[in-house]
């Protein structure tokens, strides 16, 4: 105790000697007793005075100790979390160990359909591209943008060719590879069909439908098949279109009355008022309109008809059948001058038959006039041919109609078809 009595008095006297020459003297770690330090060093080291409760330690740029900004971390590489608001998390900003807190977008929300990231700034944003979808996992095989349904089916074994048969695998997707064929009920049930044949809402399903105008029956399977029919019964003829909808105008109308009836139209033609129709625009070339008629009215004038004609807008060419009970009924060619003067006969066709309802068509190559007759609307017989200026100075209306000249007569278009044959 004496001794440290001296070694504390022999101090103060000589800081108190050096103070008074004018000399600080130093202080050195030494100096302290042991049991009033902590560590061995030979430095003291100095605070700003700038702390924190529980923050960790760090030197600033002097060398002072001061608040790292948060709480020491254990583990990885250490360094500070800043401080973040719920629900963000935690991100790198910089080269340091700084844990900063960002935020991720809802993109649901916003009508983004995934997230971006920049990685030069560390943002993260709502993207709108659709591009990649084929990437999804389940979506393996399928060809992007077939079909435009909502539902997706997925499978690694949809092929890409059109008219393949389509049935479910083991986990509901969709597949083409070992499907059987079942009937309607069954999406298999296609196997063979057609596409884009018919435009009815139901499908009919076989491997053996093909032509047009064909005898269709069915199949063992109950499916539609052109094969193997009976031609037993009407066969497929006697197809009607309903010409109501055509837009016709008149052609010297007097005192003619047109009323529709059911799919079909009745012109009322007077005596002695010369060719009357009614007519549209004809097509560009190559076209043809096939019409279906019957005649009402009989009389035993040899110069009564009624038919399908071409005109220039003046002169006409038409093509009738003679009242059923006429002295010589038959199909004749005539021209007329206009509606009300008779020119020349092209042909005269004789028939010991008047099947109803007729068949009349006309066709216009661009070169030639070509007439038919036809008793059933499927096969026709040509009736004449010629150039089509032979008579006309152009051809700009198809029309139907004809001539009463003793008694009121009409008839009735049952079918009106545009085509191009």
């Amino acid at each position: 105790m004496k001794r440290w009595l001296t070694v504390g008095w022999a101090v103060i006297v000589t800081f108190l000697v050096l103070q008074g020459s004018g000399v600080v003297p130093a202080i050195v770690p030494q100096l302290v007793p042991t049991a009033n330090k902590h560590g061995n060093s030979t430095v003291f080291q100095l605070s700003s005075g700038a702390t924190s409760t529980d923050d960790c330690a760090k030197f600033d740029a002097n060398g002072n100790i001061v608040t790292a900004g948060g709480i020491c971390t254990t583990g990885g590489g250490g360094g500070t979390v800043n401080a973040a608001t719920q629900f963000q998390v935690g991100e790198y900003l910089t080269s340091s160990n700084a844990i900063s807190g960002v935020s991720i977008p809802n993109c649901t929300d916003t009508g983004g359909n995934h997230v971006n990231f920049a990685s030069g700034t560390g943002v993260f944003t709502c993207g709108t591209s659709t591009s990649g979808v084929t990437s999804v996992a389940g979506l393996t095989g399928v060809v992007p943008g077939q079909g435009t349904d909502a539902n997706i089916l997925t499978s690694g074994t949809v092929s890409a060719s059109t008219g393949v048969t389509l049935c479910t695998d083991a986990n509901h997707g969709a597949t083409t590879s070992g499907c059987t064929a079942g009937g309607v009920s069954s999406v298999a049930g296609l196997t063979g069909a057609v596409p884009g044949q018919g435009t009815d809402s139901n499908i009919l399903t076989s491997g053996t439908v093909s032509g047009t105008a064909a005898t269709l029956c069915t199949d063992a399977n109950g499916g539609a098949t052109t094969s193997g029919c009976s031609t037993t019964g009407y066969p497929p003829w006697l197809t009607m279109t309903d010409p109501t909808g055509v837009s016709f105008v008149w052609r010297n109308q007097g005192s003619a009355t047109i009323t529709t009836r059911t799919k079909s139209l009745y012109l009322a033609i007077p005596s002695s008022g010369g060719i009357i129709g009614r007519e549209i625009g004809n097509p560009s070339t190559p076209w043809s309109i096939t019409m279906g008629f019957t005649q009402l009215g009989q009389t035993t004038d040899s110069n009564n008809g009624f038919g399908l004609y071409i005109s220039d807008g003046t002169k006409l060419e038409i093509l009738f059948q003679y009242a059923p009970n006429n002295a010589s009924p038959g199909t004749t060619v005539q021209r007329w001058t206009n509606t009300g003067t008779f020119s020349s006969t092209v042909v005269n066709r004789g028939s010991s038959f008047s099947p109803s309802p007729f068949f009349y068509k006309v066709f216009d190559d661009g070169t030639n006039i070509t007439w038919y007759r036809s008793i059933n609307g499927i096969d026709f017989d040509q009736i004449s041919q010629y150039p089509r200026l032979t008579f006309l100075a152009s051809v700009t209306h198809v029309g139907f109609g004809g001539f009463s000249n003793s008694v009121n007569g009409g008839m009735l278009l049952v079918s009106w078809v545009q085509g191009t044959s």
